[in-house]
């Protein structure tokens, strides 16, 4: 690989940042975001001539098995290919940083869309949650739990096209459950309650997930809030589900009953897998 002198120095000190040139041929734009594992910035294949979203570990992380992580976790997603999955083109290593290179999504988060009572129309979150459905059921049918699913990382196109992105605790067939001591990962709001007792994420424990980003979604709320996270999280293991008709009064039945049975507290209670998930919003009429 080779890196242009102004990047190297800019590796040195600081990691990766805006204006490197990563394997001769991607060169690094602004900073979209940035969390626990690293940071993703928007980038440019200038050998391809498109645009491109690259994710690079955190500096402080390259010396720890989070390194060896993160690039499992890369090539377990390179291997997923669908329409409402954004596609990991490439793992590499730059200046000792792992780093993936990703489709590019132009479009707004779940977390941007919802408004205070939800999505205004009933049909239209249908089709999104229809197609969040038909992305995860890929990655479940290969062997790969999400473990963060959440609207910040649920992408809608201007056309209405869903991706998922952002697999950053995702685990693959086969890996260790590679957390530290103390550490519960995934975010508190949309955490399963066995997942906060300290029970392996699985496919019922992403669906859970899926029923609170839905809950938010046709609502306009959560159905456990507060600014304790941990509270939240033993919320979620303890306290009744609010009925989303409690909530926002127009919401379908047959749609509540798809969020409380993604939301049983059991997991064994909730559908078997997100294409069942598919299956039930297909019967929800606006």
């Amino acid at each position: 690989m080779s890196v242009e002198p102004g990047a190297a120095r800019a590796m040195s000190g600081s990691g990766i940042r805006t204006g490197d040139v990563l394997g001769g041929r991607i060169t690094l734009g602004e900073m979209l975001a940035s969390g626990a594992m690293g940071a993703i910035f928007r980038g440019e294949d200038g050998l391809l001539r498109r645009p491109v979203a690259v994710k690079v570990l955190h500096p402080h992380l390259a010396a720890t098995g989070e390194a060896t992580r993160f690039q499992r976790e890369g090539l377990v997603l390179a291997r997923l290919s669908h329409p409402n999955l954004a596609t990991v083109y490439d793992v590499d290593v730059e200046g000792g940083l792992p780093y993936l290179v990703m489709e590019f999504v132009e479009g707004k988060s779940l977390a941007d869309l919802i408004g205070p009572h939800g999505v205004p129309r009933v049909a239209g979150g249908v089709s999104w949650a229809t197609q969040v459905c038909l992305g995860l059921a890929h990655a479940h049918d290969h062997g790969v739990v999400h473990r963060d699913i959440k609207p910040q990382n649920i992408l809608v196109t201007p056309s209405g096209h869903v991706k998922i992105v952002d697999f950053g605790i995702a685990r693959g067939p086969g890996a260790a459950e590679m957390t530290q001591a103390g550490w519960v990962l995934g975010t508190a709001q949309y955490l399963a309650p066995e997942v906060a007792s300290g029970a392996p994420a699985t496919v019922q424990s992403d669906l859970y997930s899926l029923g609170v980003v839905l809950y938010r979604l046709f609502t306009g709320h959560l159905p456990f809030e507060g600014d304790d996270p941990l509270v939240v999280a033993m919320r979620h293991r303890s306290d009744p589900v609010p009925p989303p008709t409690d909530v926002r009064g127009d919401v379908p039945p047959a749609l509540e009953a798809v969020l409380l049975r993604l939301l049983e507290k059991s997991p064994d209670a909730r559908y078997a897998s997100a294409t069942a998930v598919a299956e039930a919003l297909a019967g929800v009429r606006a």
